[in-house]
């Protein structure tokens, strides 16, 4: 699943994530890297359960991120 215009608490390399496949002007295939995206939801889970022990401890601070509208 590709999640568009979500802020996802690791880098996702959208290039390595789906492979898409022409023929001429079509779209012959697309594929997706199902290794690196059981790498990136296990590393979403990392991060997640980071946060919870954080929050379980008192320790969560809010990370601010500002979104513009680049039109």
């Amino acid at each position: 699943m590709i999640i568009n215009n979500v802020e996802l608490p690791v880098e996702v390399d959208h290039q390595k994530l789906v492979n898409i496949k022409r023929s001429g002007d079509s779209i012959a295939s697309i594929n997706f890297d199902t290794s690196y995206a059981a790498d990136i939801g296990a590393k979403i889970v990392d991060e997640l359960e980071k946060i919870f022990f954080e929050i379980e401890e008192g320790k969560y601070k809010k990370k601010i991120t500002l979104f513009t509208n680049q039109n």
